[in-house]
């Protein structure tokens, strides 16, 4: 089928899938007009006739389909036509007008097989949008150059090295967090341990378990004729198979109702005598006698309670 562009007549051949691939709206390929071809539709079995120049846009130069019309069209006005079988006075011989009809014919053909093929129109998008789809589709496939097979090889193995050497430090922070729990599960690493903590500067730290102390005694009494002087007695036990740090002893005195009065909480430093300091741990299944003096001033108590615990 042919289809002719109403803005500068431009005849073109359009199947029926470019008719259908928007309704019959196409573009021009000459002048860029959109129009539907459905309404300047014609059977392809119809003859080729060349397109007028009185439908060109004004100040547009003439197309060589306008040409062409305008040859055809002053062909027929000074050569004159066929009326009732017979020809009008002054008009050529009928093998001169064969020969111009048949030249009208071989230029209008020139031009419809010349003419650029109509095209249908794309999906509407935004102004631009096609520009930047295709901007980054160029950029895209020039920013990702192939790489050869050594460069995936190299990037592989430098990727394991970084897994691995991260993976190397996770596991040396979490040994250095669980050193003194290590240290007890797997008495024989203590050592190794003590030194690499010597090593960056740091120590290994002393077991810190209060659910393995108790208290197998105590007594706080009023110093005879001084009420404001109390001494504290009490003995505490490592029950646990290891070497433990010091606790902290916290000092509560209550009123006659078991209410608080004042509450104070001892440091090693306070209650140890300068060997059992100086020696830094409490040793494993053993006793510690605590003997203390503390000055309540005008504090009356007439009870107390003591509990151990780690900072």
């Amino acid at each position: 089928m042919k289809t002719a562009c109403p803005d500068c007549r431009t005849v073109f051949r359009i199947t029926s899938g470019e008719l259908r691939a928007r309704s019959g709206q196409v573009r021009c390929g000459r002048c860029r007009t959109v129009f539907n071809a459905f309404d300047e539709l014609s059977d392809d079995a119809a003859p080729l006739l060349p397109p007028t120049a009185s439908t060109a846009p004004l100040g547009q130069d003439p197309s060589p389909a306008a040409l062409t019309s305008d040859l055809a069209a002053s062909d027929a006005a000074g050569l004159g036509g066929e009326r009732d079988g017979g020809w009008l006075p002054g008009s050529p011989a009928p093998e001169v007008a064969d020969r111009a009809a048949q030249a009208a014919a071989e230029r209008s053909t020139e031009v419809l097989t010349t003419a650029t093929t109509a095209t249908p129109l794309a999906p509407l998008s935004s102004p631009g949008e096609s520009d930047q789809e295709s901007k980054k589709h160029w950029l895209g496939d020039a920013r990702r150059p192939a790489r050869s097979a050594a460069s995936q090889r190299w990037e592989k193995l430098l990727l394991g090295m970084l897994v691995g050497l991260f993976s190397v430090l996770l596991a040396a922070q979490l040994i250095f967090q669980l050193r003194t729990t290590i240290s007890l599960a797997v008495p024989g690493l203590h050592p190794w341990l003590s030194a690499l903590c010597e090593l960056i500067g740091s120590e290994l730290p002393l077991p810190q378990r209060s659910d393995l102390l108790t208290i197998e005694a105590s007594d706080l009494q009023s110093e005879p004729g001084r009420a404001a002087l109390l001494t504290l007695q009490m003995t505490v036990r490592n029950q646990a198979n290891h070497a433990q740090a010091y606790p902290l002893i916290e000092l509560t005195l209550t009123d006659t109702r078991d209410k608080v009065i004042a509450r104070r909480v001892l440091y090693p430093e306070e209650y140890l005598l300068p060997d059992a300091l100086a020696a830094g741990s409490f040793p494993a299944r053993s006793d510690l006698d605590i003997r203390l003096r503390l000055e309540t001033r005008s504090i009356e108590a007439a009870g107390y309670r003591l509990y151990l615990f780690y900072p």
